[in-house]
């Protein structure tokens, strides 16, 4: 009786494919379970989604302080009243619950917002507060995702976002803005400016502080009039400082990035190096003059130029 090799290895492997076999149809149906069962919250929270609105007036504080902790935003204006009115619009879903209240400790009134629940990504859990206040109030808010708009304060603002454009306009106040990622922007004047963002341009052509400091990580600084001294520094982006008011410091510093400085035309002492680029100085330099400007730059271009 003969046999062949063949024969044998052909009966032995018959089952190790079949177990194979049997193994990728597991895999598939857990698989595919899985994205029905995804498929069919998204369908549930989306079908029973709803909006809500509600508005309310609180006797007008020293200090109002808003903390979003939702997809929101928060727009605030300042008008000529004696009180606050808050307005929210709530979106919620099945799976995905919105809470918001408000607490009074002396003269400062607080305003929060959270989702209850972890599977906001099956739903938009969302709260949008668009509040009045009288044109004295200080003003804090914070956002996780979401544009935060403050406009006509005469007052303290400090905003902040994780993600999300910070913009400020005819503030009269001391500001301070910072963002992970979103661009900030401010108009107005006040006593000091203090801005940060890790992923975003910084424009603050149009406001007058005598302290500016402005810094970001990735992105563009452009800075205007007004300041005493200014302290800017960008890791990887421009920076641009168009002034015509005389000052006593301007310190400019980037990683990455050409700077740009137009200033009064007077006489300075004036240090400008860069390690990969070119330096051009158009004003008058003394070692004597009151009036300091030093702009380094790892890699990118130095130009100081007269208005």
């Amino acid at each position: 009786m003969t046999f062949t090799a063949r024969g044998l290895y052909a009966s032995s492997s018959k089952e190790p494919r079949g177990r194979r076999g049997r193994w990728w149809l597991v895999i598939g149906a857990i698989v595919g379970l899985a994205a029905l069962g995804t498929g069919v919250l998204g369908i549930l929270t989306t079908a029973v989604s709803e909006t809500t609105t509600d508005t309310t007036e609180f006797p007008a504080p020293s200090r109002l302080e808003i903390d979003n902790n939702t997809e929101g935003s928060v727009t605030l204006v300042a008008e000529d009243t004696d009180t606050v009115t808050v307005r929210v619009d709530v979106w919620s879903s099945m799976m995905s619950q919105p809470s918001w209240d408000t607490e009074t400790e002396g003269d400062t009134l607080r305003l929060a917002a959270n989702c209850s629940l972890i599977f906001t990504v099956f739903g938009r859990c969302s709260v949008d507060y668009e509040v009045a206040v009288p044109e004295g109030t200080e003003v804090s808010v914070h956002t996780v995702t979401g544009d935060v708009d403050v406009t006509g304060v005469s007052a303290r603002v400090d905003a902040s976002t994780d993600t999300g454009e910070i913009r400020l306009a005819d503030v009269t106040g001391e500001i301070t803005a910072e963002s992970a990622t979103g661009r900030i922007t401010a108009a107005g004047s006040g006593p000091s400016a203090v801005v940060t963002s890790d992923t975003g341009e910084i424009n603050l052509e149009d406001f007058q502080a005598a302290d500016v400091q402005a810094t970001s990580a990735i992105g563009a600084i452009r800075i205007g009039s007004g300041f005493d001294t200014a302290r800017v520094r960008s890791d990887t982006g421009a920076i641009t400082v168009t002034t015509d008011t005389e000052f006593q410091t301007l310190h400019a510093t980037t990683a990455i990035g050409n700077i740009e400085l137009q200033v009064p035309d007077r006489v300075y002492r004036v240090t400008a190096d860069t390690t990969v680029g070119s330096p051009k100085v158009a004003v008058d330099q003394s070692r004597d003059a009151t009036s300091v400007i030093e702009a380094r730059s790892d890699t990118g271009d130095i130009t100081i130029t007269p208005r």
